[in-house]
């Protein structure tokens, strides 16, 4: 029986950059899924239930380390443990490095960025989830 391919959600309000991300991820053998706000983000992530996120910081309403609090909260243990990998042009400065420790953000990674260290950290982010 083949294995099913990994969800992946892309949370992003540039959607360009969100679609973008996918078709690379699509492309690489992963089945994707975007939201283009947090709000939005949150209910896809809690109803679809991926093997990793990707998300930006910065977006109106609901931003990005919100979400992940709110996803940590989430009383789905492994629901809460799902990888995310934060995609910012935010500059990441100690105060936000801190902050996405200690929501325990698998990784970080400038906009712009390059789509093989992407799709690569998405790998490991799935590998590095308990099962």
């Amino acid at each position: 029986m083949p294995k099913t391919a990994p969800l992946v959600v892309v949370v992003d309000d540039e959607r360009d950059i969100a679609d973008m991300v996918c078709e690379f991820l699509d492309g690489d053998g992963f089945k994707t899924a975007s939201a283009y706000d947090g709000e939005s983000g949150l209910e896809t992530i809690l109803s679809r239930k991926p093997d990793a996120v990707i998300m930006d910081v910065k977006m109106p309403g609901m931003d990005g380390t919100e979400v992940v609090r709110r996803l940590r909260a989430d009383p789905d243990a492994a629901l809460a443990k799902t990888p995310v990998i934060i995609l910012t042009a935010t500059r990441v400065v100690e105060d936000l490095q801190n902050k996405f420790r200690e929501l325990g953000v698998f990784r970080w990674m400038d906009k712009p960025f390059d789509p093989d260290v992407l799709i690569q950290s998405v790998r490991e982010a799935i590998q590095s989830r308990p099962k």
